[in-house]
């Protein structure tokens, strides 16, 4: 596999100057003035918001800790201003081989609120980028809507439906659909040809945990094909409204914390992991391997996964294979990145198979050290900075 920075770069400026063109005054001062814009990418990428909060309330969710319960609106940018945004965010690259794309973090994508916002979206990034895809729901999806998806010839899509419970939902997700419509989306997005995963996320150490592998079970039968399995990040209120219905958590967080706390589950992943490989769903522990994976099943390509978690402790070696594939990079690639994102001539480089070393007089701040993440993204090695 080859993979070039300048190459993306070129296509992000291109794509760039058309938009500003094409654009009011108005729309692209919307467009660079919004956190699209400026946003750094999460492990599963660059994050996408169709709406602003969500108001299904369900038990263990922190969005309402950001935005306040029952609060929930559209969001403000059209589709090409949206476009436009992520151009302008100099942490933001296209195409297949470019940034990964996630919706679904801070709100639900296909709530009727933010649904045509989400297909709106999905469009212009389908139009215009190309990049790998990814959504998270709860929601129930119509035939005509699923139909949407198979327009989309350019982006890779990675639909992951959020089911952590069958015997508990109605109390830790009330106002969500029921995981049978759930279990239904399944059915009909493997019908219609894709390729969907069940989004283990949160992972509750509790009675949701005991019933985990009849969850598992149910999903691979409606036609999931992989599992990703998340954290738990809690705050005082999640903890408190989990007690309220009967789900002490307690155990596994420490006294009198503040803010929030992600919980240590390792032992319960691997359970699930165990799990998932005996009935056939194939494990992960990142939402961003399941995207690289769900590249190689839509395109054909086999790419290493974007945030190196095969260098990690996140692979769980999926048929990808991320380990064993060789990326070829040119010196002058690693040169001109450094260059256009962190602004730094290095002194010498060295290209090895899965690491490049950069040798750097200058000291690096905080913001450079977090900037070499993006770099690495686009060449898919490892950079060792020496001074």
């Amino acid at each position: 596999m080859e993979t070039s920075f300048n190459k993306l770069y070129s296509k992000k400026i291109i794509l760039k100057d058309f938009l500003e063109n094409r654009l009011s005054i108005e729309s692209k001062r919307r467009a660079m003035n919004d956190s699209h814009a400026k946003r750094f990418p999460r492990p599963c990428g660059l994050t996408i918001h169709s709406a602003v909060g969500c108001n299904l309330n369900c038990v263990y969710c922190y969005v309402p800790e950001i935005f306040g319960i029952n609060y929930m609106v559209p969001y403000g940018l059209s589709g090409e201003e949206l476009i436009l945004a992520l151009l302008s965010n100099k942490y933001f690259f296209p195409t297949i081989y470019g940034t990964y794309l996630a919706f679904g973090s801070i709100t639900e994508p296909f709530h009727p609120i933010a649904s045509s916002k989400t297909f709106e979206y999905l469009y212009f990034i389908d139009k215009y980028l190309g990049n790998p895809v990814q959504f998270s729901t709860k929601f129930f999806l119509r035939e005509d809507q699923i139909n949407l998806f198979k327009k989309y010839r350019n982006i890779s899509l990675s639909p992951l439906i959020t089911l952590i419970s069958i015997k508990y939902a109605s109390i830790l997700e009330p106002n969500a659909p029921k995981p049978e419509k759930r279990l239904e989306l399944i059915r009909n997005l493997r019908k219609a040809g894709f390729k969907p995963f069940i989004f283990y996320r949160p992972l509750i150490p509790y009675k949701v945990f005991e019933e985990a592998e009849n969850v598992l079970r149910e999903a691979k039968r409606a036609g999931a094909i992989g599992v990703i399995i998340g954290g738990f990040r809690v705050t005082e209120r999640i903890v408190m409204n989990l007690k309220k219905i009967g789900f002490t958590i307690e155990a596994n967080i420490p006294k009198n914390f503040k803010g929030q706390y992600s919980l240590h589950l390792r032992k319960y992943k691997d359970s699930l992991i165990k799990i998932s490989r005996e009935i056939g769903l194939i494990p992960f522990k990142s939402a961003c391997c399941a995207n690289t994976y769900s590249i190689l099943l839509n395109k054909g390509l086999r790419i290493p996964c974007s945030n190196l978690c095969f260098q990690k402790n996140f692979c769980t070696n999926c048929p990808v294979d991320c380990k064993n594939i060789s990326v070829n990079v040119e010196m002058d690639d690693v040169r001109s990145a450094f260059k256009k994102i962190m602004n730094i001539e290095p002194d010498s480089i060295d290209i090895q198979r899965n690491v490049i070393n950069i040798s750097i007089k200058k000291k690096l701040s905080g913001k450079r050290r977090r900037e070499i993440v993006i770099i690495e993204r686009i060449f898919r090695k490892k950079i060792n900075i020496i001074r």
